[in-house]
């Protein structure tokens, strides 16, 4: 990814929290069912989903009792290991894949998860006990974040803002089809383009099983600090539509790992070279603008050139459209292509 995102605290994430410290609390536990298991705060909330939580966590409590204590505490493990995102993502913990998983008691668990997640998380219940929906936590999470104007996982789409009617997709990370213990946890939910979250880049890809024992990156990791785009022209060919565009990377930090990743989860590079090819003849028209416009202020061309530069510049470090300063500086080297399109 090109940039981190900051993660923030809201009443919401106390969801995922609840049900963590529901099953600490059952690890040990000898006694029968009942409404004490949970945390006060979110008694009324289970109470009021009868079907899809009270009775799904009594349906689990009465299998997971018969079970021998060993397996008790190796299943709690398995749900905490599987929230711990930031190790998951420095292969510290494996999580519990769901994948080709077969087993009654674990169907069980998937099917709390999803609950939690398509009909809890965002409903009416859950704002009124907690306080607050899905809406209120993504403008919350876009302030915290409105220097990152456009998507962090791939550069290219614009994000919505709080301002905006609708929001962005909160993408599953680690998908929650494979990987539902994390279904609600924020850590593992990170708004993303429309295409980021789409079948034709990461859509439900096992973002561990598909990068063969790499680290990916942890959206909210701090110590982070982006990386730099690169374009090269391999065949200079006299035709734009036809230039061969290779792209790479450099990191500041040692992410070698996580950048392969990256690159394969959200087909970075067939996606910047797509873009790039598209919108080149477009952005050399408009710095060709500029420079026509500032010719007459007695500065050279090169004062001039890194005038425009310098603004493309400032909006990469708001996250605007990181491909175009690159893409438009290897351009600019190919002289006849230059020479025949300002003569148009």
């Amino acid at each position: 990814m090109l940039r981190p995102y900051k993660h923030i605290s809201t009443n919401l994430e106390n969801l995922h929290e609840y049900v963590l410290e529901f099953f600490d609390k059952i690890e040990h536990e000898e006694g029968a069912f009942r409404v004490e298991l949970f945390n006060q705060k979110f008694r009324p909330i289970v109470q009021r989903h009868e079907v899809v939580l009270l009775r799904k966590f009594e349906e689990i409590f009465n299998q997971f009792k018969g079970f021998s204590q060993e397996k008790k505490s190796s299943i709690c493990a398995q749900i905490k290991h599987s929230n711990e995102i930031e190790k998951i993502c420095s292969r510290e913990v494996e999580p519990l894949s769901f994948n080709s998983l077969e087993d009654d008691f674990f169907d069980l668990v998937r099917e709390l998860f999803l609950n939690l997640y398509n009909k809890v998380l965002n409903g009416e219940i859950a704002k009124q006990e907690i306080g607050m929906s899905l809406r209120n936590h993504f403008d919350q999470f876009r302030t915290a974040n409105e220097d990152i104007t456009d998507c962090p996982m791939c550069g290219i789409s614009p994000l919505k803002s709080k301002y905006d009617k609708s929001r962005d997709q909160y993408d599953h990370y680690l998908p929650k089809a494979i990987y539902p213990l994390s279904s609600v946890n924020f850590k593992n939910l990170v708004p993303t383009c429309l295409e980021c979250n789409s079948f034709n880049a990461k859509g439900d890809c096992d973002v561990i099983d598909s990068t063969g024992g790499r680290k990916i990156f942890y959206p909210y990791d701090q110590n982070y600090h982006g990386l730099e785009i690169k374009f090269s022209i391999i065949d200079q060919d006299h035709v734009i539509e036809n230039l061969d565009w290779n792209v790479c990377f450099d990191c500041q930090d040692d992410r070698e790992d996580e950048i392969e990743s990256w690159k394969a989860i959200y087909k970075i590079e067939e996606r910047y070279i797509g873009h790039v090819k598209g919108k080149i003849t477009k952005w050399f028209k408009t710095y060709w603008s500029f420079m026509q416009k500032r010719k007459s202020n007695n500065l050279s061309t090169e004062d001039n050139q890194q005038a425009y530069f310098d603004f493309l510049e400032a909006d990469e470090q708001e996250l605007i459209n990181m491909v175009r300063k690159p893409a438009l500086q290897e351009f600019l080297r190919m002289e006849t292509i230059i020479r025949a399109l300002e003569e148009v």
